[in-house]
């Protein structure tokens, strides 16, 4: 017993069955997905001729079942089918035992060809895998981004706790130098440099000037007078701890 297996094609003359209206397949078995017949169509509206691919629609894919139409549904779900799977005649014929095995067997060999190499289905699936593949990049991207995200925020925290520390050593130097400047203060409160007024918060920074310049051009202070003043300051000073 041999089995012609045979696909549905086109059922626009002169078409393959390549390509499709939709650009999104590479063929079509219908006339409403033929590019051919939009072609066509289009011509003739451009030539004042009319043509209608929804004619054709009748030459096309027929139910395999011998005596049927193609009108109805086994399920009841659509107006028309093209399949044993969906023919009422089919369904009740076949619990009668009205169909022989030969054609029962002939008519699910061409159905299963049918779904096997149905290229929309391949399409379909093709677009799937391609999208779960996006979405595994993305996902990757987002875990590579938090773990940068995390890495910033760990830096920046151990930055804060580093200027935290710093900042309390300025504090503490500043409150140091405060002290040893009111020290110094009380220190040479008796003591009057030349042309200046007893040392105070107020002209501290002139003092300390003329006091450092005075040490280190003794030279220029070489009478007793200087002497006796650069002796004193030094004595008043001789006690406080830097």
């Amino acid at each position: 017993m041999s089995l012609c297996i045979s696909q549905p094609r086109c059922p626009v003359p002169g078409c393959v069955g390549l390509g499709h209206i939709s650009g999104k397949y590479a063929s079509h078995r219908s006339a409403s997905g033929c590019p051919l017949a939009a072609r066509r169509q289009k011509e003739g509206s451009l030539n004042g001729s009319s043509f209608s691919w929804k004619s054709l629609k009748n030459e096309g894919p027929t139910c395999p079942t011998p005596g049927c139409d193609g009108s109805g549904h086994a399920n009841g779900s659509f107006l028309t089918h093209r399949s044993l799977s969906g023919c009422p005649r089919a369904t009740f014929a076949g619990k009668k035992g009205k169909i022989s095995g030969d054609e029962i067997l002939n008519t699910k060999f061409k159905t299963s060809d049918v779904l096997e190499n149905d290229e929309e289905i391949k399409q379909l699936n093709k677009e799937i895998s391609e999208l779960n593949e996006s979405n595994t990049e993305m996902e990757a991207a987002m875990v590579k981004l938090q773990s940068q995200i995390s890495s910033m925020e760990k830096n920046l925290k151990n930055i804060e706790e580093e200027n935290k520390i710093i900042e309390e050593q300025n504090e503490a130097l500043f409150l140091e130098l405060s002290g040893l400047s009111q020290t110094l203060i009380q220190s040479l409160a008796n003591i009057r440099l030349p042309h200046m007024e007893p040392i105070s918060e107020q002209n501290f920074d002139a003092y300390v000037n003329t006091l450092t310049d005075m040490y280190t051009n003794q030279e220029c202070y070489q009478n007793p007078e200087n002497k006796d003043l650069l002796e004193s300051i030094k004595q008043a000073i001789k006690g406080i701890q830097v």
